[in-house]
């Protein structure tokens, strides 16, 4: 495992030096004489971008490559001040990538990292604008000490070179991670886009050759707009293909520019001047916008994505949430039916034990077995129906002869609590058209709630009035009124709510059930409640024949 660690360390800082001695060589073929100091400084960017991601383990390749750069040029070795500026030379590379690694890892730990916009301005302040200033300044002193440049020049020279440093981390170290860098790949490439990357890399060529490597012999006011024309390409590049795009056609556009400007040519050449300034400040104007655009659109994909694993979660929670909710409400109301399946079949059971199987009794509990069996069968296949299509079990019903039903189908419950139940018919009810399952758990919910209610008073015996008439337009009104606690006028409006309850051992799923019946039928329900009286619940019953 070490053997293999360290074939790689090597293999990298070879490929390092390498790197930084051709982009070194490079830039100083493509240096501007008046300024001292070349348009852009290439192993800058080589340095930082790969110390980005490799970290500190690059240093040994670095200080190598910088070596061979110094010593390329034939340095003179004849004073202590010559060694002096050779030594601040090799370190000036170095310096700069140390600082950049220390400042970016510093800031990577103080910044969210969802936070690209605000990681990417950081990265511009400390890698492009900070870090430089550790290279510019021994490197600028190191010429005036080997008697290269004049001491009157230095601050021109410091800016000068601090510029070519900026610029080279900015252009080249940018492309550098937008290639390696995991994070920066925010788009991804297939076949249909090779055609669309191909496409914006001739136009972004023949833009910056027309634009760049032509002859300019006399000034204009306008000249230095034509520049301007290769803005539209890194900013299609930015957002269709994001870092990459961007750092792909500055890099094309910035090599045009800096060999067309060294040559000569261009808007930034004019006479036949070679100066920085102009073109430096035209790059970084250009990178940056690409930056900033890719960065967007990085931050953009990236709130995207959350938004929609946060939907994905939602939806998981809430599916689970709902099959919970499904099965509560099934177990709440099969529990009335099996309950009254399992009395019946004990009383049965008892009087076969003890020898007094009464034909009357036992023929009335297989009876009351027989019907709630029905009843919670017709549950579970209305359950089944209702997920693939609407209920239509409609059916002409007697409502007091439903009541009637009902009150049967829960004599072991009154029986259990000691209920009183009561019912009054106070006029005669037409038949109507509805669905008498739906029905049927509607009034036994109601039932049981004022049971639960009045149970937990501890001072009275539940009493249930179950009360038929009509309303004002001859609809079925059915009202159950119970002795419980009451509901406070605060918590009235929830009591439909799933989940919501005022009993001590209530699920909240009732009275959330038969709002959701009634509902379903298109009828109304509504409550009246006072502490410490009870709460009366009123229903319409819609008929589908009216």
């Amino acid at each position: 495992m070490s053997r293999t660690y360290d074939r790689q360390f090597i293999v990298l800082n070879i490929c390092i030096t390498l790197a930084y001695y051709l982009g070194g060589e490079a830039s100083l073929f493509l240096h501007a004489p008046e300024s001292h100091a070349p348009l852009i400084w290439i192993p800058t960017g080589i340095s930082v971008g790969f110390g980005l991601i490799y970290g500190y383990r690059i240093l040994p390749g670095i200080i190598l490559g910088a070596i061979c750069v110094v010593f390329s040029q034939g340095p003179q070795v004849d004073t202590a001040l010559n060694l002096v500026g050779i030594a601040l030379q090799v370190l000036a590379g170095p310096l700069q990538a140390v600082a950049a690694i220390a400042l970016h890892r510093y800031g990577s730990s103080l910044l969210d990292a969802k936070a690209l916009i605000k990681r990417m301005g950081f990265y511009l302040i400390t890698c492009v604008v900070i870090s430089p200033i550790f290279s510019s300044v021994p490197g600028s002193l190191a010429l005036c000490l080997n008697g290269l440049a004049p001491w009157e020049l230095y601050w021109f020279i410091l800016f000068n070179w601090w510029f070519a440093d900026a610029l080279g981390v900015q252009i080249i170290s940018l492309f550098i991670l937008a290639i390696l860098h995991p994070t920066m790949k925010t788009v991804p490439i297939g076949s249909r886009q090779i055609l669309e990357i191909l496409v914006i890399i001739a136009a972004t060529i023949i833009v910056s050759e027309a634009n760049f490597n032509d002859k300019f012999d006399n000034a204009t006011e306008n000249l230095h707009s034509l520049e301007f024309i290769t803005f539209p390409l890194i900013m299609i590049a930015a957002l269709r293909f994001g870092y990459l795009g961007s750092a792909g056609v500055c890099l094309i556009v910035s090599v045009i520019a800096v060999t067309g400007t060294a040559s000569g040519y261009g808007p930034f050449a004019i006479d036949g001047a070679r100066t920085n300034f102009p073109l430096n400040t035209f790059m970084a104007a250009y990178s940056v916008t690409g930056l900033v655009l890719a960065a967007t659109l990085a931050e953009r994909q990236l709130f995207r994505d959350n938004l929609l694993n946060a939907q994905h979660s939602l939806g998981k929670i809430a599916k689970n949430s709902i099959i919970e909710a499904l099965g509560t409400g099934v177990a709440h109301e099969l529990n009335q039916p099996l309950s009254t399946i399992s009395i019946h079949a004990q009383l049965a059971e008892q009087a076969i034990t003890n020898g007094h199987p009464y034909p009357a009794d036992l023929s009335l509990w297989l009876k009351n077995i027989s019907e709630n069996i029905e009843f919670a069968s017709s549950i579970i296949k209305r359950l089944r129906r209702s997920q693939t299509t609407p209920a239509q079990d409609r059916e002409t019903i007697n409502v007091t002869t439903l009541v009637q039903d009902v009150i049967e189908i829960l004599s072991p419950e009154i029986i259990r609590t000691n209920a009183v139940v009561e019912v009054q018919e106070l006029e005669q009810l037409p038949e109507i058209q509805s669905e008498a399952t739906l029905l049927k758990q509607l009034i036994i919910n109601l039932v049981i709630n004022g049971t639960e209610a009045a149970e937990e008073r501890k001072d009275v015996t539940p009493h249930i009035l179950i009360t038929t008439s009509l309303d004002q337009n001859n609809r079925v009104k059915i009202d159950v009124k119970d002795n419980g606690r009451g509901i406070p006028a605060e918590e009235q409006d929830q009591i439909f709510n799933p989940f919501f309850t005022t009993k001590i051992k209530g699920k909240g799923l009732g009275l959330a059930i038969c709002s959701s019946i009634i509902e379903s039928l298109g009828g109304e329900i509504w409550m009246e409640s006072t502490l410490g009286q009870g709460s009366t619940f009123h229903i319409i019953v819609p008929d589908d024949t009216a």
